[in-house]
């Protein structure tokens, strides 16, 4: 069993005295540095030991987790949507890493994500731009760094292959019985997987990934609510507004004003 995080982050940080955490999957990139002790972290039930100025790069679809193994553990995390990177080219959400784990000797790495941190933190005028600029160049050092090859299909667990095919095609009218044909696969067994193992329906699912990238629009852009609405992949504007609502709290236009 673990847990499943729907939302897609654009750039958020994390930052506490433990790196503890259950095993979980997400559609970001995911960066835990070490700052104070050490912690194991686990990436499809692979182990790796980090200790202090080390970090881990996890791509999207990765099912991962960590534990402390010190008494004493400092961590700072970054999650940053695979979005950002299109201008590096490549789909980075097909990317894994040869070398998950680095050593950062000259603290480079972690400047920049303190400096992600404290812009997200501070209130000062357009942080979340100046956010964006230090996460490009954090990712424009590391993935070089990183060695990343693409993954195959075959590599991938069924889990992985229904969050990733759904992802891709999350605007069309997916159904339980259109997602089986097309991977062949039981559409009781995608049943099951979605809500046994993410603890959410098949239909909730899709549309949180509607309403997750209706959020980035809404803030990167200035394309007309109606038109994220189809974009998105909802038939109705009505719809649209009613789940919207139901999963952020807020109508479109509200969380565009925020």
């Amino acid at each position: 069993m673990f847990l499943y995080q729907p939302f897609q982050y654009d750039i958020m940080t994390m930052s506490g005295y433990s790196a503890t955490f259950l095993p979980h999957i997400h559609q970001s990139i995911e960066i835990l540095y070490i700052t104070e002790g050490s912690c194991e972290a686990t990436v499809d039930g692979k182990s790796y030991t980090l200790l202090k100025n080390d970090f881990i790069v996890v791509f999207p679809y990765r099912i991962h987790a960590y534990k402390d193994l010190s008494e004493k553990v400092r961590s700072l995390i970054l999650f940053s949507s695979p979005d950002r990177l299109t201008r590096f080219g490549s789909d980075w959400r097909d990317a894994i890493p040869e070398t998950p784990v680095l050593h950062d000797e000259d603290k480079s790495i972690y400047r920049l994500l303190s400096s992600i941190h404290k812009a997200l933190k501070s209130d000062q005028l357009f942080k979340k731009e100046i956010a964006k600029g230090y996460n490009t160049a954090l990712f424009g050092i590391l993935l070089p760094k990183l060695h990343c090859k693409t993954q195959k299909k075959a590599d991938l667990s069924t889990t992985q292959q229904l969050l990733k095919y759904c992802d891709n095609y999350y605007t069309d009218r997916l159904s339980l019985d259109s997602v089986s044909k097309e991977l062949g696969i039981s559409k009781y067994y995608i049943s099951h997987i979605f809500n046994s193992k993410l603890d959410i329906s098949f239909t909730d699912y899709i549309n949180a990934l509607r309403i997750s990238k209706a959020q980035y629009l809404l803030k990167e852009t200035s394309l007309s609510i109606t038109q994220i609405s189809y974009d998105v992949g909802f038939s109705t504007i009505r719809s649209f507004n009613r789940i919207f609502k139901s999963i952020s709290g807020k109508t479109p236009l509200e969380y565009r004003k925020e």
